[in-house]
């Protein structure tokens, strides 16, 4: 899996936290994030809240980062 990661996920992620405060407002970014996967979102500065539950039979935590002003939006599956 490692020669597919070319960093397409952080360029995304980055450009949501720059475009999404000045285009809606938002004040959190928040997404639900397999729970072997945090360590990658909590290297770009979000962090987990809540309890783990189960999706589609895989452990999910949900994970956010505070922005600047406004609301709260959903980034969607992680």
């Amino acid at each position: 899996m490692t020669s597919f990661q070319g960093g397409i996920g952080t360029v995304l992620l980055e450009h949501i936290f720059t475009v999404v405060p000045s285009l809606l407002g938002a004040e959190v970014v928040w997404c639900d994030a397999r729970a072997t996967t945090t360590d990658w979102y909590e290297k770009r500065g979000m962090s987990t809240f809540g309890v783990k539950f189960l999706k589609d039979g895989l452990e999910y935590i949900r994970m956010r980062k505070s922005l600047t002003a406004g609301v709260s939006i959903s980034i969607g599956k992680a």
